[in-house]
């Protein structure tokens, strides 16, 4: 893993970071939607159950904007939704989204679930490594 790798991986899930632009610039858009997704389907993961249900999954998107008020008119609830319930098996509902409606939610789902997880160190540098391998994976 790489510096600039580390740097955006650590921004995605730490509060009270500047967002790394000067990484993902070199980085690239390919290289960054594949670290944020693989970091996004990873704290989707570990932070719902398997057995979730649509209606709390709603419920966390309202959760989710009333945290981040802003969000309400850049994501769409449904995007949310189906990329959580992608995340948790129901691939088919990720087919219609785009590059652009993924990497909108990638960041913000992400540094929501993982600030809200409170990580310590030593968690961070375990999901961090997670999310690095799922990245890398064929």
């Amino acid at each position: 893993m790489n510096e600039d790798e580390r740097t955006l991986l650590i921004a995605t899930i730490t509060e009270g970071t500047k967002a790394p632009l000067d990484q993902i610039e070199r980085l690239g858009n390919r290289r960054t939607y594949i670290l944020l997704s693989a970091a996004m389907f990873a704290a989707i993961e570990q932070s719902f159950a398997p057995e979730t249900t649509p209606d709390q999954i709603r419920g966390y998107i309202e959760e989710l904007y009333e945290r981040f008020p802003k969000a309400r008119g850049e994501l769409k609830a449904e995007v949310v939704e189906a990329i959580i319930r992608g995340g948790l098996g129901e691939e088919e509902l990720l087919k219609p989204l785009t590059y652009e409606d993924t990497l909108a939610a990638a960041h913000l789902v992400t540094f929501d679930l993982m600030t809200r997880a409170n990580l310590d160190d030593a968690a961070k540098e375990e999901f961090i490594r997670e999310v690095y391998d799922l990245a890398n994976e064929d």
